[in-house]
This record gives C-alpha cells, structure tokens and sequence, in this order.
C-alpha cells in the first residue's frame, strides 16, 4: 500500500521583525515567562536581537525578573515607561519590553507615537504585557492595533476576553479549535501573527511556536503542522505542484555503489505544512514530529 500525504509549501517559517507584540493573560498565566522564552529564541524571526530593556512598575522596589541570569542577550533594567529620551538613541534591533504598565502605556502619547511610527522606521521591537487587552484608555486601540503579533495566555477571570480577541480578527473557529486542544495544559498560550506574511496564509494562528515542528491552526479550524524539508525527505519523496506538494512514503532504499542513499532534485521550499499525518504509520510519525 502506497502512503501519500499531500500538504501545502510555506516558503518562510521565521516571523516577520521589528515586531510589536501584545501578550495578555490573568495573573499567574505566565506572561512573564513567555515573554522571557521568546527573547531566549532569537531564531523565530528574520532577525535577531542584539539588547533588551525591561521597564517596569516605579512601585516596585526591586525588579521582578532576573533576565540577565537567563539570556545570554545584554539587558538592562528601568522603572516606569520609557521616554522620549529613552527612545530617540537607541540603536536599532533593541527589544522594549513593557511589564504590568498598561494602564499607563494606554493613556500616554508618546508610547502610541512609537507604536504607530517610530518602532518600525528605527527597527526597535516592543512587548507589551498586560491583563486585559480591552481595558479603557485614550490610545488604547491606537495601540493594539499597531500589534502585529498577539499572545493570548489563559484568562480565567474573564474568558470572553481571549475569544473577542479572536472574533474581532475573524479566527474564532480557530480561536475555539485551539481552546479545546490546550484546555489541559498548565500554561497554554495562543500566538497569532497578524503580519501581512501571516496574512498570505490561512494558518495564522499557532498554538505551539517553540517545537521543532509548530503546531497552528487554519481559519477553518483545521490543525497543521510544519515540517522542515531535510527531516521531511527522510521519509517521503516529494512532487511539488506549485504551492501544493504531494509525498509518497519511500521504500526500502537499494544502496548506490558507495553505500550512498538516492538523492532528490532540489525543492523550492524549505518548509512543508501538512494538514494530515493519519497516512503514517507511528513509527514515521514520532519521528516526523519529535523535537
């Protein structure tokens, strides 16, 4: 029997840079953490970070986190939002991350200004962290908006929050789809990309980013995966058909004079993005998958 899986091609997996990420969550869910995992992995964007500053509440007398233990990326640590002065210096690839300020963050001209303009023209990415992205301020949407990366952690106070995120961008299929997959996970997480590389595709919205193999779910609900070629061939002989590709499962191979395993021509992609892996047999399967 002939096994055959057929899938989409996705020319770029790295998320598109400088980014403006809004990640939100009750206490407890882990903001901070992801928060901290995403910077320990430079490698999921088109380019890399080269300082981070963390601002943090004036009420604070001592600084929450102890990054500098953990990254192996230069940061330094501020009270308060960051200024005009802040800013107008800072060489490009810095990393802002805005912690348990959004009230402030909301209602202040300046940060909306660097949101809108300033963080993609001088290169400078930005975190925003907070408990609820509907909370009233004067530049509040301004701000969400200019976003173009969401993190939706659990809101067990409030769930109708997560999900009008969701509705409001159109992925409330997916939105429920990725719910019921993560419900039991201690510290589950949504991650949607609204870049316009995000947009090209309809699977925008991930729900496991830092696996080898990611896990994202499409707008009608459907879970992919994404594969990269060089383990991918290991397995399946591949026809491309534009975007769209077709893999045969290979046989046992007959070795070439030299022991040398046949090769195949070239791909146009690096990545696949498979909807269906019910073809494999397990075996295939925990290897395709394993990190």
């Amino acid at each position: 029997m002939v096994m055959t899986i057929t899938g989409e091609n996705k020319d770029q997996i790295e998320f598109s840079y400088p980014y403006r990420m809004l990640i939100s969550g009750s206490s407890g869910s882990g903001k901070t953490f992801f928060a901290e995992k995403i910077l320990s992995r430079p490698d999921l964007f088109e380019k890399r970070i080269e300082k981070i500053i963390y601002f943090y509440p004036s009420f604070l007398d001592k600084r929450p986190v102890k990054w500098d233990t953990s990254l192996d990326i230069p940061i330094s640590y501020r009270r308060g939002l960051p200024k005009k002065e802040d800013i107008i210096d800072l060489k490009s690839h810095t990393t802002l991350v805005i912690d348990d300020n959004y009230d402030k963050a909301i209602n202040c001209s300046f940060i909306d200004h660097f949101f809108r303009v300033m963080s993609r023209k001088k290169v400078i990415n930005v975190i925003l962290i907070t408990q609820n992205n509907f909370m009233a301020g004067r530049y509040g949407r301004n701000i969400r908006n200019s976003c173009n990366f969401t993190v939706l952690m659990r809101n067990s106070v409030d769930e109708r929050i997560n999900r009008r995120v969701a509705n409001q961008m159109g992925l409330l299929k997916a939105f429920k789809t990725a719910s019921e997959m993560t419900k039991h996970e201690t510290y589950p997480y949504i991650f949607i990309d609204q870049t316009p590389l995000g947009y090209k595709s309809d699977c925008r919205l991930f729900v496991d980013i830092f696996s080898s193999v990611q896990k994202v779910i499409c707008n009608n609900g459907e879970v992919q995966r994404i594969i990269r070629d060089d383990k991918f061939q290991k397995y399946f002989a591949i026809t491309e058909r534009g975007r769209k590709f077709e893999a045969t499962r290979i046989g046992v191979y007959e070795p070439r004079s030299g022991g040398e395993r046949p090769r195949f021509k070239s791909l146009s992609y690096q990545y696949f993005l498979l909807a269906d892996l019910k073809p494999c047999n397990s075996k295939t399967k925990n290897e395709l998958l394993k990190n």
